[in-house]
């Protein structure tokens, strides 16, 4: 599912557009990026792009590599927005782990997938094996 999402948000970014950046102070700067705003259709809940547009600016810091987008898509739901993916690829720099939470991942080995219920497995309750060693 969160990567379906992720998938959306990439192929939103074909209608982002990049003009401005901006120095703030020693390290910060700043990045604006006109996107076009969509809808959604209250009856088939499905989303559609306007012709209106807007600009967002997205935060850049140059010593710890972060970003913050002022949309708040990864605050709100802790996928990052296409706004930060297109500036990381402006950039040219990957994006950082923080960015990819620990509970979207596959590869991560989860507490409660280790616990043993015993009423999963019908024949592995102690009554039950206690009965088939007595027969």
């Amino acid at each position: 599912m969160k990567f379906k999402e992720i998938q959306r948000e990439c192929s939103k970014i074909m209608f982002l557009y990049y003009f401005q950046n901006v120095v703030t102070y020693d390290n910060v700067t700043k990045y604006t990026f006109e996107d076009r705003v969509w809808c959604r259709d209250k009856e088939t809940k499905k989303k559609y792009l306007t012709q209106y547009k807007r600009n967002y600016q997205a935060r850049y810091d140059m010593k710890s590599k972060l970003a913050e987008c002022e949309c708040g898509l990864f605050n709100h739901s802790g996928i990052i927005c296409r706004h930060m993916i297109k500036l990381y690829n402006i950039l040219g720099e990957e994006v950082p782990n923080r960015y990819i939470l620990r509970r979207w991942r596959k590869d991560v080995s989860r507490k409660h997938t280790r616990v043993k219920v015993a009423y999963h497995d019908p024949s592995k309750t102690e009554h039950v094996v206690s009965y088939d060693e007595m027969l």
